[in-house]
């Protein structure tokens, strides 16, 4: 697994690339614990062109950067500057790039989404958040996106433009899955962001 500064991984990113975050705190550690992997939120990189910025949408209880839409930091759902996000972040960052960039319709698709779900809190049902980790009989969640987490956003997104398969809700999906290999098809390597080097 190769690293990289943010500026030299920066003018490749593209709108629709996965984003994976190794928190530090005690919810990381929970949920590090319950996915048996290092890897403990997830966001989705969007390229601004019209602000000429990279942003990262999320859904989060733990943001310290405002949402660029209200101007104010908040819970839930948000689209952040990525490059604060990384300089604020107390943790490691991966970040693995769509093999196959987005068309028009799956851009499309990504701002109706937005809009759908741009004020929609983070998940309020603890159940949901450990039966997305757990497998085991009655361990199946039904979709509802009333309120969402971080990995439920990206992978209802990635299932919507058909990156993922309709069958599986996507509240199904942790972070711990979007590192895995099993998102190999859909996905490159997964490159560790320097973040020291941002700061």
């Amino acid at each position: 697994m190769k690293t990289m500064s943010y500026d030299v991984i920066r003018p490749t990113l593209k709108t629709g690339d996965s984003v994976s975050f190794s928190g530090r705190g005690l919810a990381s550690m929970v949920i590090r614990g319950a996915t048996l992997s290092k890897w403990t939120h997830d966001g989705v990189i969007v390229i601004a062109p019209e602000i000429r910025t990279v942003l990262c949408w999320e859904s989060t209880t733990l943001a310290k950067v405002a949402d660029v839409e209200s101007g104010t930091v908040k819970s839930g759902v948000m689209l952040v500057n990525f490059s604060q996000r990384i300089k604020t972040y107390n943790g490691e960052i991966g970040i693995r790039r769509l093999y196959t960039p987005l068309t028009t319709i799956e851009r499309a698709i990504l701002l109706d989404m937005q809009r759908e779900v741009r004020d929609t809190p983070y998940e309020k049902n603890m159940l949901e958040l450990f039966k997305a980790a757990y497998d085991g009989p009655f361990g199946l969640n039904i979709e509802d996106l009333s309120s969402i987490f971080c990995s439920e956003l990206k992978a209802e997104y990635y299932k919507r433009i058909g990156r993922l398969p309709a069958s599986k809700p996507a509240n199904e999906y942790t972070p711990a899955d979007f590192a895995r290999e099993g998102m190999d098809d859909i996905l490159e390597e997964m490159i560790m962001v320097d973040t020291a080097a941002g700061r």
